[in-house]
C-alpha cells in the first residue's frame, strides 16, 4: 500500500492577519450541546453525540463552502457523553463516552455506521483520539487513567501501548502531526499543562514544552498544515486563550483568542487551511472559524478548503479546493531538489468556485515531494511523502 502525509503549507503573498482571526459561521443544529465530539474527513466537518437537554445521537455534516449544516445518519449506539473520535483515511470512527466502550465507523459516502471490535480497554469518558499514519489511537479518560490503544482498520484489532510516563488524566487534547502522536493538558486530581510526544514505531514517550496557557482540562484542538491549536477549556474558569504548537522546534506561539464566550467540553476539527471549534457548556451551539497568519487577504484561495484526500491512499491523490475568484495557476509535483517532476493540471484560468481534481502518484520513487499551486503573486507547496 502506498500511503500520503500531508503537511507544511505555506502561503506567500501580502496581507496575513497577525496572529489569526476568528469568525462566526452558523450555528450547530438544532440546539445547544456538550460533551459532543468533532471530527472531519475531505471538505466536510462532523459532530454527533453529547448532551443538550438529554443524551443526544444525531450526527450534522458541516460544509464550509456554504456554511450549512445536514443531518445525516444517526449515531446507532446508546446516547453519551464525552466520546473519542478519530479520521483514517475517508472514514471517522467514534468509541468510548460514559461508561461504554463500543466503537463505531463512520463512512460519509454512504452516510453509514458500522460497528467494529469494541475498543481494548474498559469503558470510559473523556478519552482522547488521534491518529498516525494509518493507525488510531485512544486512551486515557476514565478515573485518571494514562493507557494508549492503537487501533489497525485493516485487522480491527486493538492493540495495547507504552502507558503514558506521566500521572494518568481525562480531557487532555491528543493530536497527530506527521509520524507523531501528541497528548497534552487535562486533569488528573490537579490541572496538568505538560505535553508529550508518542513515536509509534519505537512505541514510547517523550515529554516536549509545557502548554504555555493556565493548566486546564477540556479544552480543543486541531491540526492546520502540520500546526496545532489548542486553547479553551477549563481551569477553575473558562479561558478564551489560543496558542500554536510547532514540533519541528517544539515551541509554542500565542494566536487570537477565541471570539466567542469562554467555555468547555466543546468540539472541534479543521477543514483545508481552517480550523473550526463551537458548542460546549452551558448548551451552546455557536460554531466559529480559526483563519491561521499563514492565510492571506491578498490570495484567491482566502475562501478555499485546499484539501488532499484520502490519507492513507493506494496511489490515488485528490485535490479539492475553492477559488473566491477567478484565478491563473498551475499545479505540479516537484521533488526535494526543486524539479518538477509531473503535472496535475496545466497552467490556466480557473474560475471561482468549486474545483476537484484526481492523480495517479505511483509513477514516483518513494521519497518527500512538495505540491505546489503557483499563479502570478504566489505559490502553496504542501509536503507529500510517497511510501511503496
Amino acid at each position: 500500500m502506498r500511503s500520503l502525509l500531508f503537511s507544511s503549507l505555506l502561503i506567500f503573498s501580502a496581507g496575513a492577519f497577525a496572529q489569526g482571526s476568528w469568525t462566526q459561521k452558523a450555528n450547530i443544529p438544532p440546539s445547544g450541546r456538550a460533551e459532543a465530539t468533532g471530527f472531519s474527513i475531505g471538505t466536510k466537518g462532523y459532530v454527533t453525540l453529547g448532551i443538550g437537554s438529554s443524551l443526544l445521537t444525531d450526527t450534522w455534516e458541516y460544509d464550509p463552502s456554504n456554511d450549512t449544516w445536514t443531518q445525516k445518519a444517526n449515531f446507532p449506539g446508546a446516547g453519551r457523553t464525552s466520546p473519542a473520535s478519530f479520521v483514517i483515511g475517508s472514514k471517522g470512527y467514534v468509541g468510548t463516552g460514559s461508561t461504554y466502550n463500543d466503537f463505531w465507523e463512520f463512512d460519509p459516502a454512504g452516510n453509514t455506521w458500522t460497528q467494529k471490535a469494541n475498543f481494548g480497554g474498559s469503558g470510559r469518558e473523556g478519552a482522547l483520539g488521534f491518529a498516525v499514519n494509518g493507525k488510531g489511537y485512544m486512551g486515557f479518560g476514565g478515573n485518571y487513567l494514562n493507557d494508549l490503544w492503537e487501533y489497525d482498520p485493516v485487522g480491527d484489532t486493538w492493540t495495547q501501548k507504552a502507558n503514558l510516563p506521566a500521572s494518568g488524566r481525562y480531557h487532555a487534547v491528543g493530536f497527530g502531526i506527521g509520524n507523531y502522536g501528541y497528548v497534552a493538558t487535562g486533569f488528573g486530581g490537579s490541572f496538568y499543562n505538560d505535553c508529550w510526544q508518542f513515536d509509534p514505531v519505537a512505541n514510547s514517550w517523550t515529554q516536549k514544552a509545557n502548554y504555555p496557557g493556565v493548566a486546564r482540562d477540556r479544552a480543543v484542538t486541531f491540526v492546520i498544515n502540520g500546526t496545532a491549536y489548542v486553547g479553551i477549556g477549563w481551569s477553575g474558569s473558562t479561558p478564551q486563550d489560543f496558542y500554536s504548537f510547532d514540533p519541528s522546534n517544539n515551541s509554542w506561539t500565542a494566536v487570537a483568542s477565541f471570539s466567542g464566550v469562554g467555555r468547555y467540553n466543546s468540539i472541534s476539527f479543521a477543514i483545508g487551511n481552517y480550523g473550526y471549534a463551537g458548542a460546549g457548556v452551558n448548551n451552546l451551539n455557536d460554531f466559529w472559524q480559526f483563519t491561521p497568519a499563514t492565510v492571506s487577504v491578498g490570495d484567491p484561495l482566502l475562501n478555499s478548503s485546499l484539501t488532499l484526500f484520502p490519507n492513507p491512499t493506494q496511489g490515488e491523490l485528490n485535490v479539492s479546493f475553492s477559488l473566491s475568484k477567478d484565478a491563473v495557476f498551475e499545479i505540479s509535483v516537484y521533488d526535494m531538489n526543486g524539479n518538477k517532476v509531473q503535472t496535475l493540471g496545466a497552467n490556466a484560468e480557473r474560475s471561482s468556485g468549486e474545483h476537484h481534481l484526481s492523480a495517479d502518484l505511483s509513477g514516483l520513487s518513494a521519497g518527500t515531494y512538495f505540491v505546489r499551486i503557483s499563479g502570478e503573486n504566489y505559490s502553496v507547496d504542501r509536503k507529500v511523502v510517497l511510501v511503496k
